[in-house]
């Protein structure tokens, strides 16, 4: 059952009677007073929430979830894509080297220790400026 609806005088310019008419039509509301019982319900929920955290919950939670999801769906797919291509490359420097398994394994030790020391940035100017002694530590 609708809340019954008491008639009360509200004034306001020609400017905001001409804006709630137009935001009606726009909205496809019924009248200006639809328009404006809603913009009155929205005020009213706004001012009772100090972090307004219901009010945005309800007005954004689905829309910020699925952007979320189409992110982690993106980076899924890029993240695969990287893996295989990684997994190639992998196998060409195996394969072109001719490394040994305890060469493999010191250059996956040598490998691990610097992603942990950059934390996973990868400088090319500095690798190109270590001598070639240091570039080739791993074999030993």
């Amino acid at each position: 059952m609708a809340a019954k609806l008491v008639p009360e005088s509200i004034r306001m310019t020609k400017e905001q009677w001409a804006a709630c008419r137009e935001m009606a039509k726009v909205m496809r509301l019924r009248s200006k007073n639809e328009f404006i019982r809603d913009a009155v319900d929205f005020y009213i929920e706004w001012c009772r929430q100090p972090q307004s955290q219901r009010f945005l919950t309800t007005a954004l939670e689905s829309v910020i979830e699925a952007k979320v999801r189409d992110s982690e769906n993106r980076i899924a797919r890029m993240l695969f894509k990287l893996a295989v291509e990684l997994n190639v490359n992998t196998h060409i420097a195996a394969l072109d080297y001719n490394l040994t398994e305890r060469e493999f394994y010191n250059l996956y030790a040598k490998s691990v220790a610097e992603v942990k020391k950059n934390n996973g940035e990868i400088d090319l100017e500095k690798l190109l400026e270590q001598s070639e002694e240091e570039r080739n530590s791993w074999l030993d």
